[in-house]
């Protein structure tokens, strides 16, 4: 995923709208100045959609992961919503369903503390701002990005033979076998949820 372009330009405008909505904040660049230089990865489950999230000058930037980062979050597409506001909340989120943490808590703690010295809501200004042009760019990329996680969560059989093959020293068990197919199926769902939700929106 690294490489594919749209999710390149699509983290561009993402970081271009936390860019103008940090500078509705004078007080945003002391917030952040104890995570200057740390980084956060967050993954989908069961993808290679992953983000990594670093902090220079007290401004957050967004990459393609792949550089280390100082603490990764790995979970579902819901679960990583809702761990995202619960972070930008300033809510600390060290254990949450769906979620795996590995790394520096620290650093996550950290994170979340300077989210909550922030005076706006962040939530909030983040949705208005969604009628600038580069959150349109996010929109018209995210689709791109949405059908091969929709062919992905349809490979699930595949997915399980993989895991059992080189990640899986044990034999699963049916009940197992069972969750994860669950959860193919509830991913897959989630997509086709946002894809109907990014077409809406692209409707006059």
């Amino acid at each position: 995923m690294s490489s594919n372009p749209a999710w390149v330009m699509a983290l561009a405008a993402a970081q271009h709208l936390l860019h103008q909505v940090w500078k509705l904040d004078s007080n945003a660049g002391d917030a952040f100045a104890a995570v200057n230089g740390r980084s956060l990865e967050a993954r989908l489950s069961g993808s290679p959609l992953a983000v990594r999230l670093c902090f220079e000058g007290g401004l957050p930037y967004l990459e393609p992961a792949g550089a280390p980062a100082d603490v990764r979050v790995e979970g579902e597409f819901g679960a990583l919503i809702q761990f995202a506001r619960d972070t930008a909340s300033g809510k600390p989120a060290m254990v949450m369903d769906g979620i795996r943490v590995e790394g520096s808590v620290g650093v996550l703690k950290a994170l979340s503390d300077a989210f909550g010295q922030l005076n706006i809501d962040l939530e909030h200004e983040l949705s208005v701002k969604f009628g600038d042009p580069a959150a349109s760019a996010v929109t018209s990329t995210l689709k791109a990005i949405v059908r091969p996680m929709l062919d992905l969560a349809s490979n699930g059989r595949e997915q399980v033979r993989d895991y059992v093959k080189h990640e899986q020293t044990q034999v699963l068990t049916r009940a197992e076998l069972d969750e994860f197919g669950d959860r193919t199926r509830a991913l897959r769902n989630r997509l086709d949820r946002l894809e109907r939700a990014i077409r809406t929106k692209e409707t006059p």
